[in-house]
């Protein structure tokens, strides 16, 4: 409704309603449009990401089958002097910039 200056409320305008069939048409559309950014996040970030900490829980030459080590890498990782290290140099380097 309407607010007029004389303190009046007027009627406005109806809104005409949506057909669903337009309705689902629209949904559609956005689906259709949509698609190739989902499909380029999951296959270029998603995927990548997934097979990389997948890997990760492996002992793998490329040559042979991968051995499923668990988180026995990271705690190698963890116990490296080395390692450490290059964390420092890493967060000195990053609080610098």
């Amino acid at each position: 409704m309407v607010a007029s200056r004389r303190g009046e409320v007027l009627a406005g305008r109806a809104q005409p309603a949506v057909h669903p069939a337009l309705h689902q048409a629209e949904e559609r559309a956005a689906a259709f449009f949509l698609a190739p950014g989902l499909f380029g996040v999951l296959a270029f970030i998603a995927f990548p990401v997934i097979f990389s900490f997948a890997i990760s829980l492996t002992r793998w030459d490329i040559i042979g089958r991968p051995e499923f080590v668990g988180t026995a890498n990271y705690l190698h990782l963890l116990g490296d002097a080395q390692f450490h290290h290059y964390l420092r140099n890493t967060f000195i380097y990053a609080g610098s910039v």
